[in-house]
């Protein structure tokens, strides 16, 4: 019988595998193109990604940091970000597409706290996903909607593609909308009735985990504070990355509302747990979307897998220079935020 470790080894494998080919056939026939258009990039355009790049990064662990504080859990934004770092490196080898990165921060959270705090604890990178998530589904609906006339005539099956991830985007705003005013559903007989049925079979779970929501839903303000780190200086500024790119490659059209489109529905599509963070999925999606808008397909099939490139270069350099020792002692929790009869 194989062993856990063989098959972890196995599946990563068998990701970048598929990985590898999906940019294989990205790039079969415009290989020389993809190549010179690479070689002559304009070197400030360039930069510029890699600095919005950073930005994004650093934005990621404010909005976590957030979070964590919320909880009262004693860590530095230092830490914060270091964590960050190292979760970017660790989501290319950890076989759960774009969310693991989230697997390697809980692991260590977990080990870093006491039993009965845990929960606790893994709740802030729980609920961190959740508003990224939010973020780029708001930022991928309106895009949809300012773009509607222009994608209404496109070819049908990029057409398709898009309805199918508006579609995904609207579900997942719906079911964030249901978790944050839960109390208010649980009102409802049938979702009353399903919560306590979630609560039984869960030995309770599902109760403390509504709690810890809630400690987070009372704090409107720093809510706010997260959809809006998550929509600008993350999600559009992702999509304002591969705009610098456009430019540097000097594509023609460099039109950047599109860009933001095909950034926020091919990050929606990189969550499926197919290759290592996204990769190859995220590509393939971008490259579609920017097609069907006029971008020419080398231009297509470049901006994408240089913006990949640019993560997948920027990971492996923060993972390796960020690999240095934190004390576990930051990460325990001092106090546990509950909400007053105010919220």
């Amino acid at each position: 019988m194989i062993s856990l470790g063989y098959k972890k080894t196995f599946i990563i494998l068998i990701k970048f595998l598929i990985t590898s080919g999906l940019i294989f056939w990205l790039l079969r026939g415009n290989y020389e193109n993809f190549k010179s258009m690479l070689l002559g990039i304009d070197s400030i355009w360039f930069i510029g990604a890699v600095v919005l790049y950073l930005v994004t990064i650093f934005s990621n662990a404010w909005r976590w940091h957030i979070f964590i504080r919320i909880q009262k859990i004693n860590i530095s934004f230092l830490s914060v970000l270091i964590l960050s770092a190292r979760s970017l490196f660790f989501s290319l080898v950890i076989p759960l597409g774009a969310i693991s990165g989230d697997v390697f921060k809980i692991g260590y959270l977990l080990n870093s706290n006491k039993k009965g705090e845990r929960l606790t604890a893994l709740s802030t990178v729980l609920i961190d996903r959740f508003f990224g998530m939010i973020g780029q589904f708001v930022l991928g609906v309106l895009m949809a909607l300012v773009l509607y006339s222009e994608i209404s005539k496109t070819n049908t099956n990029a057409m398709y593609l898009m309805l199918i991830l508006f579609l995904v985007s609207m579900a997942g705003l719906a079911c964030g909308a249901a978790l944050l005013i839960h109390r208010k559903l649980e009102r409802f007989f049938v979702f009353r009735g399903l919560f306590q049925f979630g609560d039984k079979i869960t030995k309770g779970f599902v109760s403390r985990l509504s709690d810890i929501v809630d400690s987070y839903v009372c704090r409107k303000k720093e809510m706010f504070y997260a959809v809006l780190i998550s929509i600008f200086p993350i999600q559009v500024v992702s999509g304002v990355i591969l705009y610098f790119i456009a430019c540097g490659i000097k594509a023609d059209p460099a039109y950047i509302a599109p860009l933001l489109l095909a950034m926020s529905f091919g990050s929606t599509a990189g969550l499926l747990p197919i290759t290592p963070s996204g990769f190859g999925t995220r590509d393939i999606v971008i490259k579609t979307i920017l097609i069907s808008f006029g971008f020419t397909v080398s231009s297509a099939i470049a901006i994408p897998i240089i913006f990949s490139a640019i993560m997948l270069l920027v990971n492996i350099f923060l993972g390796i220079g960020f690999l240095i020792p934190l004390h576990k002692g930051k990460l325990q929790k001092t106090a546990v935020h509950k909400c007053n009869a105010a919220c």
